[in-house]
């Protein structure tokens, strides 16, 4: 970003759960169930919104509004960017190996493709269900997986002149706020961005965002990889029963499962209010933990 808005950064690693991002510190709770590589992924993802978010932020989350809901279009950037740029940042710095980098957005798109919410709700409507507990699909996977396909178009129409993170630092520069050495600026509208886009690489956006931002049309995706070289190929498996019927809620650090009288888990001896620590002999840890062991077996 061109600019360290800071002059400490403190990173708070308690035992609760969740990431929340503050000024010029992170609270980073849940460490003890974290792999090492999903607390390196998280703690890469909060410092990043150190510039994205807590400096560069819709103009409706700046100064924030605590007397009532404050529906945004734009946490798809907010979060979603960030999620871009977490397993990116993390390459460019040596701790992702090169294929470390693609399973993970392949991973992302895997998640897309599999959830049919994303043929129904935008980035944009994401965004907005959150206050109404209406997102059906993710905005951080949205914004993850479509922050490189956006990366992608312009560093192909542009002949790899200009990248999204061109875009980022002019979006910052000029809507970005709390710098040190600088006053606060108003913050961006979700229409600013294909706009400022065009001017600053001369790509025309426009028709990707009404289609995958503003609706929700499916994504070509190959359309963009190739601009990379690469070529994303889709399988289609039975999914494991048990890791469908999946449901579960974190208490305490402990992963509770929700259980269906008749239903896959509760056949397989799982009853409703069980605490799951291990799994056949081996530790539930992270927060995809138990679904990776249960896909595992064929239920």
């Amino acid at each position: 970003f061109d600019d360290v808005p800071y002059d400490h950064y403190t990173f708070i690693f308690t035992p609760g759960g969740g990431g929340l991002e503050h000024l010029t510190s992170t609270t980073i709770g849940g460490v003890r169930r974290l792999t090492p590589r999903g607390l390196m992924g998280v703690t890469a993802h909060e410092f990043f919104h150190a510039w994205n978010v807590k400096r560069l932020r819709p103009l409706r989350l700046g100064p924030f509004d605590y007397t009532g809901p404050q529906p945004v279009d734009d946490l798809w950037i907010c979060e979603g960017l960030t999620s871009y740029y977490t397993p990116l940042g993390l390459w460019r710095a040596g701790l992702y190996k090169d294929e470390e980098f693609l399973q993970s957005q392949a991973g992302g798109i895997r998640s897309w493709e599999s959830n049919p919410a994303h043929l129904v709700q935008s980035p944009q409507e994401s965004s907005r269900g959150v206050w109404t507990n209406d997102t059906r699909i993710s905005y951080y996977l949205q914004g993850q997986v479509l922050g490189m396909m956006i990366d992608l178009a312009i560093r192909d129409e542009s002949d790899n002149k200009y990248s999204l993170d061109d875009v980022m630092r002019h979006m910052y520069r000029k809507h970005g706020g709390y710098y040190r050495h600088h006053p606060p600026r108003p913050g961006f509208k979700s229409e600013d961005w294909p706009r400022e886009i065009k001017a600053l690489t001369g790509v025309a956006l426009e028709d990707f965002w009404d289609a995958h931002i503003r609706e929700s049309h499916p994504v070509d995706w190959n359309r963009y990889l190739a601009a990379a070289g690469w070529k994303l190929e889709l399988e289609t498996k039975k999914a494991s029963a048990l890791a469908a019927a999946q449901t579960r809620r974190v208490e305490g650090g402990d992963t509770v499962l929700e259980v269906q009288r008749g239903g896959a888990l509760f056949r397989a001896g799982f009853r409703d209010g069980d605490r799951v620590k291990a799994f056949n002999g081996a530790e539930v840890r992270g927060r995809f933990g138990l679904r990776r062991s249960l896909r595992a077996v064929d239920a």
